[in-house]
């Protein structure tokens, strides 16, 4: 579970620095805690 859980991970950030990459987007998601956003994503699936 683990396992998919990270390429998931990995795979997005890679799609954004691929096609989202500009400064202003940069700023925002170094402003937002990726484990915390992944949590709630995957808290419906836990429940």
């Amino acid at each position: 579970m683990i396992d998919i859980v990270d390429q998931i991970d990995f795979s997005l950030s890679t799609w954004i620095r691929t096609k989202l990459h500009n400064p202003k987007m940069s700023h925002v998601l170094s402003k937002i805690n990726r484990g915390e956003i992944f949590l709630f994503i995957l808290l419906p699936f836990l429940f």
